[in-house]
């Protein structure tokens, strides 16, 4: 069904546009005017509109491809602070920013910020790459080595020598330089990547003479066999993995360099000042404490969440789900299958979401604590719920930002395989870099499953849930 407009609404447009009668910009229009339009430019054609509003076609051609131009920039604004949930700062594209820029052109800085959802602050950092506004270098004509993705990489990975006065470069990081120095020259190669042109003369000279041969020692192929197989893994994660699960012992060094020389790149994140006082804790048994958070992220431009049950004492997952939104049902029907392989927590801690805690009356999920006997607990700041928070950056870390999936079926599978990783093979840094959590919270069953193919969580607790009952009816 078409809006309907009223005749003071009718107008009140006509009376605003004899008062500018310079067709303004969309976004120049008063939040009252442009309430009353967009019903109209979201059900109706351009001619239809003329008719119903009584416009010019040219005025509300241009107002429709303004409306879309605005509608782009807070949608992708939106889409940035939904991908970067797990940290304070949010990263927007060089393009957005300078789209975003051009509008300050029609309106102030403090109006647009309440449009588009970005604080003042940071559309004011965002003006320094305009140099003002009629002045916004929007590069037309990129030039093909920036556009060259051995450009990209070779950056990535040299970044590793930022600060250093002396740089010792891998063989992979060689071969991308000769390789950009075939296809742009010296010129270029140094503009973009700052590496001296002794250096790159150097390369030139050893590659005619042949590089010396690097020889990969039998007790470092497990590293980078390890490396290919789980690309989220750090240097110390393989050292321990490798240590537990191979017995070869190596520095944390030793493993970053050999990494490093078969095309390792290193994720680095930002610095955080580390609060030495912070006050640590830990369970005194398994099922003392559960934890419980909801991690966000999308597939294909979808919102999906992930339950997250951990248990405190083990670090073990205990649980987990795929949900498209946060809600009580998903958390209690979780928590009953949780409980059921598992046994009964004590405690349970989560973060005051709405899928865990009501602040008016008694929620769902505390009725269910209630009839189970479970004490629950709310964390009023991110740290003291810590341990499944670090499970979500991990998560992100070693599976999401990894790997692409086509669906939701694909995703289950994935971190499926992910939880058997984590619970059964995968060396936990926080209980003493040699034991995996299922050590821990059933200890001896490990062994039932250390030669086992099966990397399904499932799979591997099925047989471990089949092996421990055998040994309790022999002994019986």
């Amino acid at each position: 069904m078409n809006p309907q407009i009223t005749e003071d609404q009718l107008n009140l447009i006509k009376y605003y546009l004899t008062q500018n009668p310079t067709s303004p910009h969309w976004i120049q229009l008063s939040k009252q005017i442009r309430e009353i339009l967009i019903p109209f430019f979201e059900a109706m054609s351009s001619e239809d509109i003329v008719k119903a509003l009584e416009l010019p076609l040219e005025l509300v051609q241009k107002w429709s491809e303004q409306k879309i131009e605005v509608d782009f920039i807070v949608r992708d604004v939106n889409e940035c602070k939904g991908r970067m949930t797990h940290t304070r700062y949010t990263y927007y594209p060089v393009e957005l920013k300078l789209k975003a820029i051009k509008l300050t052109q029609y309106i102030p800085v403090h109006h647009l910020s309440k449009i588009i959802n970005v604080p003042r602050s940071t559309l004011d950092s965002w003006k320094n790459l305009g140099a003002g506004k009629d002045n916004i270098p929007v590069k037309e004509n990129i030039s093909p080595i920036e556009s060259s993705p051995e450009i990209k990489k070779l950056k990535d990975m040299i970044k590793r020598h930022e600060g250093k006065t002396r740089r010792k470069y891998s063989k992979s990081e060689k071969d991308l330089v000769l390789i950009l120095l075939d296809q742009f020259g010296p010129k270029l190669v140094n503009e973009q990547t700052r590496i001296s042109y002794d250096s790159l003369r150097r390369f030139q000279r050893e590659r005619a003479k042949g590089f010396p041969k690097v020889k990969i020692s039998s007790k470092y192929a497990p590293v980078i066999e390890i490396m290919k197989k789980y690309p989220g893994m750090g240097p110390m994660q393989i050292r321990d993995y490798v240590h537990r699960h191979l017995g070869v012992s190596m520095g944390v060094n030793t493993v970053r360099k050999v990494m490093e020389d078969n095309g390792w790149i290193p994720c680095y994140t930002r610095k955080t000042i580390v609060d030495t006082d912070s006050r640590r804790y830990e369970a005194i048994r398994r099922n003392y404490l559960w934890h419980l958070d909801f991690k966000h992220f999308y597939i294909n431009k979808c919102k999906t969440y992930i339950l997250f049950i951990e248990d405190d004492y083990s670090r073990f997952i205990a649980g987990h789900a795929l949900s498209d939104g946060e809600n009580a049902n998903q958390v209690i029907e979780s928590l009953a299958q949780a409980m059921n392989l598992h046994g009964k927590p004590e405690t349970v801690m989560s973060d005051g979401g709405s899928a865990f805690y009501s602040w008016r009356g008694i929620s769902k999920l505390s009725k269910f604590f209630e009839d189970y006997g479970i004490d629950q607990k709310i964390s009023r700041v991110p740290r003291v719920n810590g341990k499944v928070e670090s499970l979500n950056q991990k998560i992100e870390n070693e599976l999401l930002n990894t790997m692409s999936f086509s669906s939701i079926n694909s995703l289950e599978h994935e971190i499926s395989q992910w939880v058997g990783l984590y619970n059964f093979r995968r060396v936990h840094q926080g209980l003493g870099n040699l034991q995996v959590p299922a050590d821990r919270y059933y200890p001896g069953s490990v062994k039932w499953f250390k030669e086992s193919n099966e990397n399904s969580g499932e799979e591997l607790f099925k047989k471990m849930m089949s092996n421990l009952m055998k040994e309790l009816k022999d002994a019986s």
